[in-house]
């Protein structure tokens, strides 16, 4: 999950601890499914983290589908083809800075069991039109059944993210994110969760992942709250929704070697709006479901 102490997200998740290290992020990205990055981008790590991180360059690419809802509390579902490309690059004692899916971020080098990520990513926000154009965002979240909410623009994200896995308790990874958007509703989003591998295998991996993510007034405003304006446009009640939990999310993660070049990733994610943002107006559905399922190839320089 999406992060002061996130991902799915999706749109809002953290990056969990994985074991032994990671291949890499990138210096170049491709999201044909930018409503469900958080979702792609965690299967595309899932796989690529599980071999071990060398000094220099080296990256990753992902290629299959996504299904995600075309908005956060839509009740209708796309499936999209998801597409990535990272690059990193490892020093031992900088640590690894990349750049992709997940957007730029560095991992400075901390004790084995802490992991700590900061960066900046992408909040595409969401449009009030089924048209939702390719474009350097990708595809938008958004649907004609938000006609008359208008926009909300998409927006840079700092982010901070930290993790801290127990190996005395077979791997149980905790973690917290928090994230700010810099532009556009300038709203923040909290995330606590924790990970654990319910099988692991030298070829395969097995994690469940549940968590939860607090939002503050002005996310939850930009997209579950209805202003006199958007009411008057829409035809929706207005409302103003208050900061509190968002919603819980239960994520299954999926890793398996399928040569020594390429690996099968998938996720599942669950999510239950709750609170403001499950009584909004625009909410037409609490329960939220997004899949992905790919082939990833890790590469070296």
């Amino acid at each position: 999950m999406s992060r002061s102490l996130k991902s799915t997200s999706s749109q809002s998740r953290l990056a969990r601890q994985r074991p032994s290290g990671g291949i890499g992020r990138a210096l170049a990205a491709i999201g044909l499914a930018m409503g469900a990055l958080p979702l792609l981008a965690e299967a595309q790590s899932t796989a690529s983290e599980t071999a071990p991180a060398h000094p220099g360059w080296s990256g990753s690419a992902f290629l299959g589908a996504v299904v995600a809802p075309r908005y956060q509390g839509s009740q209708d579902s796309r499936v999209l083809p998801g597409v990535g490309l990272e690059f990193s690059y490892h020093d031992a004692g900088m640590g690894t800075v990349s750049i992709g899916n997940r957007g730029l971020l560095w991992a400075p080098v901390l004790a084995p069991s802490i992991r700590v990520h900061l960066g900046l990513e992408v909040d595409p926000g969401r449009v009030d039109s089924g048209k939702r154009k390719l474009g350097l965002l990708g595809y938008r979240p958004g649907s004609d059944t938000l006609k008359g909410m208008g926009e909300v623009r998409a927006t840079g994200v700092a982010v901070g993210m930290v993790s801290y896995v127990l190996p005395e308790m077979g791997g149980l990874a905790l973690s917290g994110s928090a994230r700010q958007a810099l532009t556009s509703h300038k709203g923040r989003q909290l995330n606590l969760g924790l990970s654990y591998p319910l099988y692991r295998a030298d070829d395969m991996q097995l994690t469940l992942a549940p968590s939860l993510t607090w939002a503050d007034r002005r996310y939850q405003q930009a997209y579950f709250g209805v202003t006199e304006g958007q009411a008057a446009a829409s035809g929706r009640p207005q409302f103003t929704p208050r900061a509190g939990i968002k919603s819980v999310q239960l994520g299954i993660e999926f890793d398996m070697a399928l040569s020594q070049q390429w690996r099968l990733a998938a996720s599942l994610e669950l999510a239950q709006l709750r609170g403001d943002a499950a009584q909004s107006p625009v909410t037409q559905k609490a329960r939220q479901v997004s899949a992905t399922v790919g082939v990833v190839r890790p590469f070296q320089f």
